[in-house]
């Protein structure tokens, strides 16, 4: 018996890219896993040799510099700044400011690190800000960030996206090669903790 020849499909043209693949909050969460985390691991001789402003400043200056959108208070010190950044930040928006914090690290959700006005950015503004982000690092062809550098890129720009007045920044492992140290802050306060003898 003869069967009737079909004709193939149209092909389509597939998107290219891990930037292509995420479109849910699961997708981005798959892809920041691909990222080196030292937030997960010891050092290494080698992972502070990578330290660097570069990458973070080629991905800010492909999103057209979001940092430079709102004012920033930037936060750094040994113990107490996570804590430090989350009081000034409800005491701003105690005051009718439109307050990003940025802090790190998380405990149970990523996204209790980027909040505006104490909430979450939601599961699709992160998972649509991680893609956008995502495609400007392939688009540079450049050597991949790391976990806290795409991080803060993604919490810049969502802050500009939701024109927020001031952003309460908290440093990450602290020291002048931090990524967040690319913001020119109104204000640093330096958290010092008392210790007993």
């Amino acid at each position: 018996m003869l069967r009737p020849v079909m004709a193939p499909a149209p092909q389509q043209k597939a998107p290219s890219g891990k930037a292509a693949a995420i479109r849910t909050y699961r997708t981005a969460l798959d892809y920041l896993d691909t990222l080196p985390n030292i937030e997960k691991r010891s050092m290494t001789t080698r992972d502070r040799s990578g330290f660097t402003l570069s990458r973070i400043k080629r991905i800010l200056t492909d999103l057209d510099n979001p940092q430079k959108e709102y004012r920033t208070v930037h936060i750094a010190g040994t113990k107490g700044k996570g804590s430090t950044a989350t009081m000034l930040a409800s005491m701003l928006s105690g005051n009718g400011l439109k307050v990003g914090l940025y802090t790190s690290p998380h405990i149970v959700d990523v996204r209790e690190r980027i909040t505006i006005n104490a909430h979450m950015i939601s599961e699709n503004a992160f998972a649509k800000t991680v893609a956008l982000v995502a495609e400007v690092v392939e688009k540079a062809k450049m050597e991949p960030p790391t976990y806290f550098e795409f991080l803060t890129a993604v919490a810049f720009q969502y802050f500009k996206d939701h024109k927020i007045d001031v952003a309460v920044i908290e440093t990450g492992l602290g020291g002048r090669l931090d990524a967040t140290n690319v913001i020119k802050p109104e204000v640093c306060g330096i958290q010092i903790s008392a210790t007993t003898t």
